[in-house]
């Protein structure tokens, strides 16, 4: 989302100064960038907090923005968070801290995100397919690796393409000319401007092609609602060919607390792969959880699940596997990013 505004921003000729956190966004040319005389200043944050174990203010406490844009609010660090109600606290001091000339955006889709956003008290605009949204989502199609996305605001209607698969994606654009008009831009030039959009790295980023024509792509997605909105992206993106899915869980108190919405969460993949959890120096390993586990628990909802120990197991699982018309997608928010690229290196 941030992405998105900073790239119809930048296309609209706003000059913005923007800091998000992928490690590149092609159509910029960086993640971010500093302009002195800049109005606008695009910033990416969530409610992780400062420094785990000393400091436990969520860093976008520090913040004092005009406006915010939020989509999904979901548990997704039960490493400082106790559980759901405490990270919406957070978010609810964050939206209250809006001026109040200031607005927020909210994806009403989301039963948590639309209460908080309720109770802040703030202007708000919300976005979604919601029948109550404001800015509403009214078609999403999607045809030849592009989607036609259609939405009504106040009566009119408005129609953009999208560069990027998931019908999350047209939630986001959504959101960012919602905010872009905010700052000026009309809904015209910012549905031109959103077709400049190609994506970050690491997000559904396709990585390339092996020797035998499996399609490699690379995604972030490390929390159940993400990985199932990615794979049901890939599928449509890529429809009729066989996908496979390879997870590496990310951090221990996140896999154990979420075991049974991961094992649900890979239904749209033909086959899936996980290797071991990757740790985070912010806790201390727990040997009540394990990727053998999770694999365990996900062979209850699907026939095609395989615990391996390393890459180098998954690259000869791919080599022996893996057909021209795959899919192959990497997920997680650890290293498993070199494998992605290593893989088209091996095939």
């Amino acid at each position: 989302m941030s992405a998105m505004l900073a790239t119809i921003l930048e296309k609209t000729h706003r000059q913005p100064s923007y800091l998000v956190g992928v490690g590149d966004i092609p159509e910029l040319g960086n993640p971010s960038a500093y302009r002195k005389n800049s109005r606008h200043f695009v910033v990416e944050t969530d409610e992780y907090v400062a420094a785990p174990g000393e400091n436990h203010t969520p860093k976008f406490h520090y913040l004092k923005p005009d406006f915010i844009g939020v989509s999904n609010i979901e548990y997704d660090h039960p490493d400082v968070y106790a559980n759901l109600a405490e990270t919406a606290a957070a978010y609810l001091k964050f939206f209250s801290s809006l001026p109040q000339n200031g607005k927020l955006v909210a994806f009403a889709d989301n039963p948590t995100t639309l209460t908080v956003a309720k109770k802040s008290k703030t202007q708000l605009l919300t976005y979604g397919a919601h029948p109550q949204a404001h800015v509403r989502l009214i078609r999403y199609h999607v045809a030849q690796a592009k989607a036609l996305c259609t939405f009504a605001y106040h009566r009119a209607t408005h129609e953009f393409f999208l560069n990027v698969p998931g019908k999350f994606n047209a939630f986001n654009a959504l959101c960012a000319i919602s905010l872009a008009t905010e700052l000026g831009v009309s809904h015209q030039a910012a549905t031109v401007a959103i077709k400049n959009f190609t994506g970050t790295m690491r997000r559904f980023q396709i990585v390339g092609t092996t020797k035998n024509g499996s399609t490699i792509v690379d995604d972030y997605a490390h929390h159940p609602t993400e990985i199932k909105a990615t794979l049901k992206a890939a599928k449509e993106w890529f429809p009729g060919r066989p996908l496979i899915a390879i997870f590496q869980p990310h951090t221990f108190s996140r896999t154990k607390t979420l075991l049974q919405d991961f094992a649900q969460s890979f239904e749209a993949a033909d086959t899936v792969i996980f290797l071991p959890i990757y740790a985070s120096a912010r806790e201390a390993p727990d040997p009540a959880v394990s990727s053998d586990l999770l694999a365990a628990e996900t062979s209850r909802h699907h026939p095609h699940v395989y615990p391996l120990p390393n890459p180098a197991a998954v690259l000869q699982f791919l080599e022996e596997n893996a057909s021209p018309e795959s899919v192959i997608i990497t997920l997680g928010a650890g290293d498993i990013f070199s494998l992605a690229h290593q893989i088209p290196l091996n095939l």
